[in-house]
């Protein structure tokens, strides 16, 4: 009997190493593995994986991104003209909702996805997957795959993946115009799945600008409730911990397609969890800190880079909890999101003694005292599974109620006020956890989970 085949479908570096890690427990467990990259750097971030050549189909086209990239740029100039100002803002979200103009990009962006369908099943042709694996079921790209794959009984899969926005939090990330339901009245009405508020604003967003979504519905795929990881046809969806599979069903995907697996990087940072004193050393002696002292943990967040922020408003937030921090007697490290500039921070070592960690964060977090995060972070689980007491911080302060930790002290912080900051961090240094014990699902063998997932999927012995 041949080995089955997998076929994994990553969208960014950290996705593909994400999937790499999976890929290697399956070629362990039998498995054939083949990888579908929709870009250069993704193949690059491959073949440095050690990612066989052979293993690696390309994609010419990947979606939606430029005629919307287009439109922005449309913006930019528009606004060097005549600047940020009331009136350039409105004669470009009038041009941006016209009907006219809406129905031409719907035919455009439906003739790239039926380009980019043909490409797809000539890769199903060409690979004859038993099982294809996603981190997501809402991309144009995953949308058209999920619809292909279940024309042709193909089991999809979600592999777990670091997904921190949901419903609550995605519409922050999509102030964009083209994302305004208010500007496209008969698109909500007729698609109100597809609309979520900004809680910050109020405003309602949809999930697609409404060209894609057309499209997406003309084609028989626009996902039913694209808020959520699994709220698409994807047949199962596969969680990182018990907490993240309550916020999938809390969103609206379904129950019965959850397993709760782990997720592999979590077998690297349980790893760690296993050495955490000698760990804890070998940091005290590179940067230079006492390692019986209290050590805090900052994960700064990356607001800017997301395009959540201006620049001014991520200086000023990050600055607020670094007067704080600088307060604190003991070490405080600092860990960057990868589209973070360290250049851009070096503020954080010159102005406030804080130092900025060259390591991986899962190669550290276990063994801080204190882990500092904002909501949106995902990484708050990984406190949670090594025990450690976490402070949330949001400028919006009822956004903690998505997050529903279950095994470790949280508090929530708004930096309303640095004495609240203070007293959260002096409360969290104090918390004794009852119990040393891991979850469950943290035991360094989330990727054999993850394998024999896939097998069931693909009907065989998980085993």
């Amino acid at each position: 009997m041949m080995p089955y085949s997998v076929l994994f479908v990553p969208h960014q570096v950290p996705a593909a190493r994400e999937m790499k890690l999976v890929a290697d427990q399956c070629v362990k467990g039998g498995l054939n593995t083949i990888f579908l990259s929709l870009r250069e750097d993704l193949k690059e971030c491959l073949l440095t994986e050690g990612v066989p050549s052979d293993n690696i189909l390309s994609l010419k086209a990947a979606g939606n991104g430029a005629e919307v990239r287009k439109e922005r740029s449309w913006l930019a100039e528009l606004k060097s003209y005549l600047g940020n100002t009331t009136i350039g803002n409105y004669i470009h979200k009038r041009r941006l909702s016209d009907n006219g103009r809406v129905q031409t990009r719907i035919e455009q962006e439906l003739a790239s996805q039926q380009s980019l369908k043909a490409e797809l099943e000539a890769v199903l042709d060409r690979c004859e997957p038993d099982v294809v694996g996603l981190v997501s079921d809402r991309t144009v790209v995953d949308a058209l795959l999920v619809m292909l794959c279940e024309e042709r009984g193909i089991p999809t899969v979600l592999i777990p993946f670091a997904v921190g926005a949901d419903k609550m939090d995605l519409p922050r990330f999509r102030s964009q115009p083209e994302y305004d339901a208010k500007l496209f009245s008969s698109w909500a009405a007729k698609f109100p799945g597809q609309v979520q508020p900004d809680i910050r604003t109020g405003t309602p967003r949809f999930y697609y600008p409404p060209w894609v979504m057309g499209a997406l519905d003309t084609m028989g795929c626009l996902p039913e409730n694209p808020w959520v990881n699994g709220g698409g046809g994807v047949n199962f969806v596969l969680a990182e911990s018990h907490n993240v599979r309550e916020r999938y069903i809390d969103g609206g995907c379904p129950e019965e397609k959850i397993v709760v697996t782990g997720m592999c990087s979590h077998d690297n940072l349980y790893e760690v969890y296993t050495r955490r004193d000698e760990v804890r050393k070998e940091l005290a002696a590179k940067y230079q800190f006492d390692s019986a002292s209290p050590l805090v943990v900052f994960s700064v967040s990356a607001f800017y880079e997301l395009g959540m922020k201006t620049w001014d408003e991520q200086y000023d937030f990050v600055t607020k909890q670094a007067r704080v921090l600088e307060r604190f007697d003991g070490p405080v490290l600092a860990s960057l999101h990868p589209k973070m500039n360290p250049a851009d921070y070096g503020f954080l070592e010159e102005r406030f003694g804080i130092k900025l960690l060259s390591e991986r964060l899962s190669n550290v977090l276990p063994v801080a005292d204190v882990f500092i995060a904002t909501i949106a972070s995902t990484t708050a689980g990984w406190a949670e599974l090594c025990r450690i007491p976490l402070i949330l911080v949001d400028d919006l302060i009822n956004e903690c109620e998505y997050y529903t930790p279950t095994d470790t002290a949280v508090f929530f912080e708004s930096l309303k006020d640095s004495t609240s900051f203070e007293r959260n961090l002096g409360q969290a240094l104090n918390v004794v956890n009852a119990t040393d014990a891991a979850p469950s699902m943290f035991d360094g063998n989330s990727s054999v989970r993850i394998c024999s997932a896939l097998k069931t999927a693909c009907g065989g012995n998980p085993n």
